[in-house]
């Protein structure tokens, strides 16, 4: 059965946060590299980082959603 609730797609805050912080260094190293498409390549990077970056301050589980859901599967 479909839900409206997004727990299968949310991740814990700090997983974004780490996530986001290597699309931004990769998004750096591409930009600062001597490719000929390094400019749209590292907006697309940079593009990930933030969107990345979002999810951890809008969709992030926290500790407590945590303990709520392993509460729920015992």
């Amino acid at each position: 059965m479909i839900s409206k609730n997004p727990t299968f797609a949310r991740f814990s805050r700090p997983t974004c946060w780490v996530v986001s912080a290597i699309w931004l260094v990769i998004a750096l190293l591409v930009l600062t590299g001597n490719d000929e498409n390094n400019l749209i390549t590292g907006l697309l990077w940079l593009a990930g980082a933030a969107i990345f970056a979002i999810s951890a301050l809008l969709l992030g589980k926290n500790a407590a959603d945590n303990a709520a859901d392993n509460e729920s599967t015992s």
